[in-house]
């Protein structure tokens, strides 16, 4: 099912909820409730140009599984095309940007900076802080590059500064889908243990919880207009 973005400015969102129950049971509200509750925009990841479906994918569901809420893909060279079987459906949950001309990471990172967002390229060159000594008190994103090539130089060059997982073997890097699962349980856990805020408001919890809804329902459409008409009568 495609996903369908609804603006709920000048919404009432509590009796908007309401109505919408009445198309889900109990019992799934109460889980989308629960998630919101623990979604956070305070980490965000942005993907370059990540071209197997299967990595784009495991990513997708690892976000989902952390709560990070705000995926930003710069495509630009290669399409990003999740795999269905893989994903599980995790693109449905998550608040997914688009970038896709010849300066999309430029309009990426402008984006990133407009919402606050610290800028962490992931690269095991250069001089790279570890993710050990990353501070994770301020908004963060980390950006992901290509299976193989990595990030591109833009995309390092414009960051605020560049990151790395602790590595012991020969290989110099994980594969991408591992590597973006550990940095984000790392800061996860950091947070955690600095006892960081990460969560959304309550607010952006009632938006979520009724995206979510009519993500799951059929005809979203049908349902919004009903809902605008009864209230507009």
């Amino acid at each position: 099912m495609k996903k369908i973005s609804f603006d709920f400015n000048n919404i009432d969102l509590e009796n908007f909820i309401e109505y919408l129950s009445t198309f889900i049971t109990e019992k799934r509200l109460e889980r989308i409730k629960e998630v919101a509750a623990k979604r956070t925009r305070h980490f965000a990841v942005v993907l370059e140009n990540i071209y197997q479906g299967h990595n784009a994918s495991a990513v997708l569901r690892t976000c989902d599984c952390f709560g990070v809420q705000n995926i930003f893909v710069v495509e630009n060279i290669n399409n990003f095309s999740p795999n269905e079987e893989i994903a599980l459906g995790a693109e449905k949950w998550l608040s997914i940007n688009h970038f896709d001309d010849e300066n999309a990471i430029e309009k990426c990172y402008a984006e990133l900076r407009k919402n606050n967002y610290l800028i962490a390229a992931t690269t095991p060159h250069g001089n790279s802080i570890s993710i050990n000594d990353i501070d994770v008190s301020k908004p963060l994103a980390l950006v992901f590059g290509t299976e193989k090539e990595g990030l591109s130089h833009k995309a390092i060059k414009e960051a605020d500064f560049t990151v790395q997982l602790p590595m012991y073997g020969f290989t110099e890097s994980f594969n991408i889908s591992v590597s973006a699962a550990l940095f984000m349980q790392k800061i996860i856990d950091l947070s955690e243990k600095q006892s960081i805020n990460r969560f959304i408001n309550a607010e952006e919890q009632k938006k979520l919880i009724a995206q979510w809804i009519l993500n799951t329902v059929s005809d979203p459409k049908g349902i919004m207009k009903n809902y605008l008409k009864n209230i507009n009568d």
